[in-house]
């Protein structure tokens, strides 16, 4: 599995939890960002070729990642590929 969704997330999505999903390379994509508005625990471990949270499906420089949110937890671990951006390239 490379995504977990193709399209719509669920707007009352409160709580994802991410395991040894092996393949998968990101979680969402930019556009899905503005549905999670009620997710407040996001966990993510042991995917070994995760490389980003989030991927970008276009070049909008808009990058209000969970803004909007009511994010009360993450835990990011085993996640040997993940990468970093510079926000201000």
């Amino acid at each position: 599995m490379r995504c977990i969704w193709k399209g719509l997330v669920p707007s009352n999505l409160t709580t994802l939890k991410v395991n040894e999903c092996k393949r998968l390379t990101h979680v969402f994509t930019d556009n899905m960002i503005a549905s999670l508005v009620q997710l407040k625990v996001l966990e993510i471990s042991t995917c070994e070729e995760l490389e980003k949270i989030i991927a970008k499906d276009n070049d909008d420089e808009n990058d209000q990642i969970l803004s909007g949110s009511d994010l009360q937890s993450s835990c990011f671990s085993n996640l040997c590929q993940l990468r970093s951006e510079d926000a201000t390239s």
